[in-house]
């Protein structure tokens, strides 16, 4: 499971940085014959709504030209809800059962 990108983004590292990066790591890990769960999180609030769109499009287009499997860490209708997160970023408690329905039918497909 790969998920990067949120630190990249708080810190203004260009795009094409990011996705460099995450090139790099997906073809290290199928050239060591890994299967691959590209896990998109969802962006602060403090981004804009079409910044958010083009994150997760990001990891999405990443998944189909690797082909590698893709999950949002979050249904989307959870993402941005203050009761799921200890702070601006990161999931608490509460969000592990929907972190869990959201990545597990695609880890459950890799791992077949």
């Amino acid at each position: 499971m790969i998920e990067l990108g949120i630190v990249d983004a708080l810190h203004e590292l260009p795009a094409k940085t990011t996705q460099d990066n995450l090139a790099k790591m997906i073809k290290a890990a199928q050239e060591a014959n890994a299967k691959v769960l590209l896990v998109a999180a969802p962006l602060p609030d403090n981004f804009c709504p079409t910044q958010q769109k083009q994150f997760q499009a990001f990891f999405q287009s990443a998944a189909a030209e690797y082909k590698t499997g893709y999950a949002p860490l979050l249904p989307e209708a959870s993402t941005h809800q203050a009761a799921l997160l200890q702070d601006a970023i990161h999931p608490n408690a509460k969000a592990q059962p929907l972190i869990l329905s959201s990545l597990w039918p695609a880890l459950k497909s890799l791992l077949k």
